[in-house]
Parts: structure tokens; sequence; C-alpha cells
């Protein structure tokens, strides 16, 4: 896990599961709120870092990103060059984070533990605790294989793996169990930060960033003076 310290006066923004290069249907919204960043706010607290946490790119390698997705790249890169950090946590797509992503920082599996005025909160993508993924070695393997190669995805195995998934729970509460059980282990934490499931929700210390892609609207979570904030954007 990689320690990090939000100066006093900065912000820190993270997003996750943008799954660029094969399921990010939301360019255009993605493009508007990365432009629409001002490095400095009302308050004059600067941006310090944006954490891209896990999934940033639809799989480990061979993707093909669209002129959109193309352009959030760029967007990335110049937002880097203006001097704001770029920190990566790898996700299950994407377990080597992505080159364009270009990172100042980038975490193991374990993500990043980040204090800010005493409080600390831990970011990773999460998928470490989605129980499903063991379900089945076979499953397993297919998925790992479907990362390396996006063209050898398999429609109908993988209706099988989401109804395997739901017998037992299903993704979110697999994922939800493992976060309370970090927390209890944790006490100090000020609150986990993840992705993985595509639920934008606050539950207690529990934030989950959603993604931007489906049809629920995309979130971020804002971290500034030692609260962190789950906002949705356009509204």
């Amino acid at each position: 896990m990689l320690n990090l310290l939000l100066p006093a006066g900065k912000r820190l923004i993270s997003i996750s599961d943008l799954h660029l290069g094969g399921g990010c249907t939301r360019t255009d919204e993605l493009l508007d709120f990365l432009g629409g960043l001002s490095l400095t706010d009302h308050d004059d607290i600067d941006l310090w870092a944006i954490l891209f946490n896990g999934d940033s790119a639809d799989g480990a390698a061979g993707m093909i990103y669209s002129d959109a997705e193309v352009a959030v790249i760029h967007r990335i890169d110049s937002i880097r060059q203006a001097g704001v950090l770029i920190l990566a946590c790898p996700g299950n797509h994407d377990p080597t984070v992505p080159a364009w992503l270009t990172a100042t920082h980038v975490a193991e599996e374990d993500g990043f533990a980040v204090e800010s005025e005493g409080q600390r909160f831990w970011f990773l993508h999460g998928h470490r605790w989605d129980q499903s993924l063991a379900l089945s070695p076979t499953l397993t393997e297919k998925m790992i294989e479907w990362e390396r190669d996006v063209a050898s995805w398999d429609v109908d195995l993988a209706r099988k793996i989401k109804e395997e998934f739901n017998l037992h729970g299903g993704v979110v509460e697999s994922v939800e169990a493992g976060v309370r059980a970090a927390l209890a282990a944790n006490p100090t934490l000020a609150g986990i930060v993840r992705g993985h499931t595509h639920e934008d929700a606050v539950r207690g210390r529990s934030f989950d960033t959603g993604s931007w892609c489906g049809t629920r609207k995309p979130c971020w979570l804002e971290l500034v003076a030692g609260t962190a904030s789950l906002n949705t954007f356009g509204g």
C-alpha cells in the first residue's frame, strides 16, 4: 500500500471504472467532467491529484480506443501537464495500469492510504473482496483470458458467470462484506473508497464511486480537509 499525505489547502478527486477501450458509454460526459475541473476552486483550494481507482481500461492489453476515448486520454494528460498528480490503482480489468495514464504514482492491488487533516482514507478498486470471482476456477480462468484478449469474450459464458454471482448474494454484497470486515479490523479508518461494483453509494464509511458506463449517472469523490463527499456528475 502506498501512503500519501494530502497537503493542507489541497483537494483530491477520485473516479473509477472508466472502462476505456470497451465499456465506456459516457465519454462525452467524461470529457465534460475532466474539462470542467478547475485547478483552483472558488475557495482557492488547489486540485492536488486525480486518483483513477481501477478499471480505467477495459482490458490489460490490445484495446482499441475510439476517437472520443482518445480525446479523454489527451485531456487526462493535459491535466497532468498542468501539475496535477495522476494516481492509479489496478482493477480486475486492468491488472496492469494502462501506460496512457502516465501516472505519477501507481499502487499495487491494495491501493493507496491517503491522510487528510488527521483522517485516513483507503482507496482501492475493491475486486479483491469479490468472492464470486473465485466461485469456479474454470470461470475465473476464462475471465482472465477475456481481460487479456477482449475478442475472446463469450456472451453465454458471461451470462453464466453473472447467474453464479447472483446465486451467492451478488457482487455488491460480496464486496461490501469485505469492506465491513476491513473497517472493523481498522477502526481508525475514516473511510474506504472503492469501485468495481458500478454502484454509486455511501454506506457509512464505505464510498462506492460508481462507473462511467451504463445507465446510472457517473460519480466522483472529492477529499478535502479530512472530509470525503460523493458527487453525481450532471446533478
